[in-house]
């Protein structure tokens, strides 16, 4: 080898005997930055002919795995390292290879391509498109919000955004922190919710009644409510709300009103809506006459005395007590039980 290197220096090429030729015109990369990309490239050398020489490249970033080559012809692998490039950066170079059969050059270029996360909208380039995506899809918006590769969007003035996402990401899966994230980057507005009627009156129910109350919501993709009311007569049919439970922007959200926890006069509930960013709230009035509230509470009692006395009668036909207890104990009730309706002249014992 060392005498065909010093043939090649001293010029002694045999151009008579061919060419030295490349498996491709040039080598084209678009790389990622902190990439190290390996690829090959051939050599050919003319048939019939014994070849030699040696490669190099012109930039440390080129390294080639070998500096010789010999006979018909060598697949040649290199690497190349973009450690300490930038996004938009391009390194240009050359590879010389110096041969018995002359001198070539095989020139490279090296495009550091700007990163982009996939979706199904596209490429997203920045926190427009990101907002874009939440819009459509909130439900891979938030994927993407906690993926590794997000930290990758704040690029320019974006990048005044990095520390509060670093502080609103670390709670993995938290959908209430990307709204407040897309408020923050003020692509976003909160989300306001209308309610058909900010009074519920009732008069004088005498059963279970349900109600409703329509909400309507302007904003778009991610809801979030807690539902709390201060009145037991109050039975709410969810305490949380999220964006399965509206149709479109529209909830049909019903309660109880239970008369049996009322009392005579003015009952008055509060049935509040709240997330971090908004609350609202419905008053639910209930006027109960006295006297139908003392006829509800009469009837529950009598209802409850009548099973005390079917009690004792099973127990006594169990024999699990003696005809004297079971006569003495439903004399006391049908006693309690005429208190209640005076005018009940069946009441008898079984």
């Amino acid at each position: 080898m060392k005498k065909v290197i010093d043939r090649i220096l001293e010029e002694k090429f045999e151009y008579d005997k061919g060419s030295i030729d490349f498996s491709c015109a040039r080598i084209e990369l678009s790389l990622s930055p902190d990439e190290l990309y390996t690829g090959s490239f051939d050599i050919i050398c003319p048939s019939g002919t014994a070849s030699e020489g040696f490669i190099y490249a012109n930039d440390i970033r080129m390294h080639l795995l070998t500096d010789s080559f010999s006979g018909t012809g060598e697949q040649i692998g290199y690497s190349f390292s973009t450690k300490g490039l930038a996004e938009g950066d391009v390194v240009k170079g050359e590879i010389h290879v110096v041969s018995n059969h002359g001198e070539y050059y095989l020139p490279y270029v090296v495009n550091i391509a700007h990163s982009t996360l996939d979706s199904s909208l596209g490429n997203i380039r920045n926190l427009f498109h990101f907002a874009n995506l939440a819009k459509t899809d909130w439900d891979e918006a938030v994927k993407l919000f906690y993926s590794d590769r997000f930290k990758e969007l704040f690029k320019g003035n974006d990048r005044q955004f990095l520390r509060a996402y670093m502080g609103l990401s670390a709670y993995f899966g938290n959908e209430q922190n990307v709204e407040e994230f897309l408020l923050k980057i003020n692509k976003k507005q909160p989300t306001e919710y209308l309610v058909d009627r900010d009074t519920v009156v009732l008069e004088e129910p005498e059963e279970a009644k349900e109600e409703y109350i329509d909400i309507t919501s302007n904003g778009w993709v991610y809801t979030s409510l807690s539902v709390i009311c201060d009145a037991d007569f109050v039975e709410l049919s969810s305490e949380t709300l999220s964006d399965n439970d509206f149709l479109g922007n529209f909830l049909h959200y019903s309660f109880v009103v239970n008369p049996e926890r009322l009392h005579g006069g003015n009952n008055y509930a509060t049935i509040r809506f709240f997330n971090a960013f908004t609350s609202f709230e419905v008053t639910v009035k209930v006027v109960q006459n006295v006297l139908i509230k003392s006829e509800i509470s009469r009837k529950i009692e009598y209802d409850r005395i009548l099973m005390e006395m079917v009690t004792y009668y099973k127990a006594f036909r169990l024999k699990n007590i003696t005809t004297d207890t079971w006569i003495a104990e439903t004399g006391k009730i049908v006693d309690r039980l005429l208190s209640l309706k005076p005018s009940e002249k069946n009441i008898r014992m079984f």
